[in-house]
């Protein structure tokens, strides 16, 4: 382990190179969140049958690379930072974060183990040292205080439970001043957005949030919250963290 200072516990095990938190816990996950542990799934998420598909890119209004770029751009990590991609799926934000800047620490947490497998496998097949990817719960991040300069979350905090105890954990773990980039499903009230929304709660359990109503909650939270993009379904934040 390159970086061990930032975890807060010795308490884990690894398996296959995956730093696992919950090795002896059953986690109760919603069906949005099942989904994420289906092979067939994670084996075309980063492809044009899933994100990369256009019709996700019609309704979040924004291409995969696009996001891709903007997110760079909200976080503007330097050359030595630490950084988290948080529910990092299959990790194509962790491995971007990490490939041809191997001064950087980068870590992908995620509550699906078959999606850290793959991100794993991949990262190895690709060489990339200073990645690492650990098996734990977004509301209890095994990180200490204040040590990350930068953390990213981009498609899943409509999927956590207690989305505030989340915003916490993150504010608790980024350095003062660190950057926060998130994306996630955006509510709004024209009548398309109205079904799409009450469905996916009601049969996945996904959150839809308000502009207004989210920038609210990261600034409760600690964060100094930026828009960068709201369109039909899809938002994308930044937010810098204050503390006193």
């Amino acid at each position: 382990m390159k970086n061990p200072e930032v975890l807060n516990s010795s308490n884990y095990v690894k398996v296959d190179e995956i730093i696992d938190f919950l090795p002896d816990t059953s986690v109760k996950k919603s069906p949005a969140q099942k989904l994420c542990d289906s092979k067939t799934l994670i084996s075309i998420y980063e492809s044009g049958w899933w994100r990369g598909n256009k019709i996700f890119e019609y309704l979040m209004g924004i291409s995969m690379k696009d996001e891709m770029d903007l997110i760079h751009k909200i976080l503007d990590p330097g050359k030595n930072d630490t950084i988290l991609d948080l529910a990092c799926g299959p990790g194509f934000y962790a491995r971007s974060f990490a490939q041809n800047h191997p001064e950087r620490t980068v870590y992908g947490l995620d509550l699906s183990m078959p999606m850290l497998e793959y991100a794993s496998e991949k990262a190895g097949k690709l060489n990339i040292k200073n990645l690492f990817f650990v098996y734990a719960d977004a509301e209890n991040l095994p990180f200490k205080d204040s040590s990350f300069d930068a953390v990213n979350c981009c498609g899943a905090l409509h999927l956590f439970p207690n989305i505030n105890k989340t915003l916490s954990e993150v504010h608790r773990i980024l350095k003062p001043g660190g950057k926060f980039s998130m994306a996630l499903t955006m509510k709004t009230n024209t009548p398309f957005n109205k079904l799409k929304s009450g469905l996916d709660k009601k049969y996945m359990d996904v959150n839809y949030y308000y502009v207004d109503e989210f920038s609210n909650m990261l600034e409760k939270a600690g964060f100094e919250p930026k828009v960068y993009h709201c369109k039909i379904l899809w938002m994308l934040f930044g937010g810098i963290c204050k503390k006193d």
